[in-house]
């Protein structure tokens, strides 16, 4: 019985180290960066401001008596097309993408390029970590238009008010979210005491009900936690895509950090799947003990040993 309480212990481990990584993941550059719960990718905001030309009509109108050179001058129209839309961020100075972690948010350029496969996420900065942080990408972005090259402000790209309300949104999702991973660490903490003090303890009933309910809260925690991050992340990839991506705004969902939240839900669960299996197996033992130990009695009541 006792070796079966190391299953339980090494899930509860694990899921600590999981949901202290599901809150500080990417708190500072360099440590899980693409770890985003939300990606704003703004490398292409404001191309609804370039003109939108038909290349191929262009260039049959320029060269109508070329007809074997239609398709090179077409290809290098929509290169320099291409570039100019991969320097739009750099044009009007911003960053690329903004990417929002549990704890705060970062902002940076993507390596090599935008359009680049596999691409790389270049932090150029990060806020401090904080529980409550409240990230207003609007005001952001407009004052680092104000500072650009160009002079302008977000209502002259036409910004939409509906992206920054489904940030508000995220930011409060997330500050629900990280009140609940602490919930789950405080529980696993104190959970993987227990757990180490039942190995050592000959009539454990009381400790297994005990790490049974510790095991459960810190499952329940993660399970709510993970539920509310699935739901504003796909909730603000939808508005992102119907309101933002008209002016070269997208929205990426952080599949990484998902991956991370649900693992650590789910050891957990096998966690508290282990310790309601422990819980059972402690019962019937008590049970089929119980027959034995009146028989005796019994015998010694009547005086009767064989």
């Amino acid at each position: 019985m006792r070796a079966l309480v190391l299953v339980p212990l090494l899930c509860t481990i694990a899921g600590l180290v999981l949901s202290f990584l599901c809150i500080f993941a990417g708190s500072k550059p360099g440590f899980m960066d693409d770890y985003n719960l939300v990606t704003l990718n703004t490398s292409t905001l404001g191309h609804n401001l370039i003109p939108n030309t038909k290349t191929p009509a262009v260039v049959n109108n320029l060269f109508p008596f070329i007809p074997q050179n239609i398709n090179g001058a077409t290809n290098q129209l929509n290169d320099i097309i291409g570039d100019v839309v991969d320097e739009l961020a750099h044009d009007l100075g911003i960053n690329q993408w903004y990417g929002w972690h549990a704890m705060n948010f970062c902002e940076g350029n993507y390596k090599p390029s935008p359009k680049a496969r596999p691409v790389m996420y270049q932090v150029v900065e990060c806020s401090n970590p904080t529980s409550g942080f409240h990230f207003n990408i609007a005001d952001v972005l407009d004052q680092q238009l104000g500072m650009g090259p160009l002079r302008i402000s977000l209502k002259d790209l036409h910004w939409p008010d509906e992206i920054q309300k489904v940030i508000d949104q995220l930011s409060t999702a997330l500050q629900a979210a990280v009140a609940l991973y602490s919930i789950s660490i405080a529980a696993t903490g104190i959970l993987i005491f227990t757990s180490l003090i039942t190995l050592f303890v000959s009539s454990a009933t009381l400790l297994i009900m005990a790490n049974l309910l510790l095991a459960g809260v810190s499952f329940l925690a993660l399970f709510i936690a993970s539920i509310i991050i699935s739901v504003i992340n796909s909730r603000t990839m939808k508005v992102v895509q119907e309101k933002g991506n008209m002016i070269g705004v997208y929205a990426y969902k952080g599949q990484k950090y998902l991956a991370l939240t649900w693992c650590t839900m789910a050891v957990m669960l096998l966690a508290f799947l282990s310790w309601t299996v422990i819980f059972i197996l402690g019962r019937k033992d008590k049970h089929s003990q119980k027959p034995e130990k009146t028989s005796l009695a019994n015998k010694f009541r009547l005086g009767g040993w064989p």
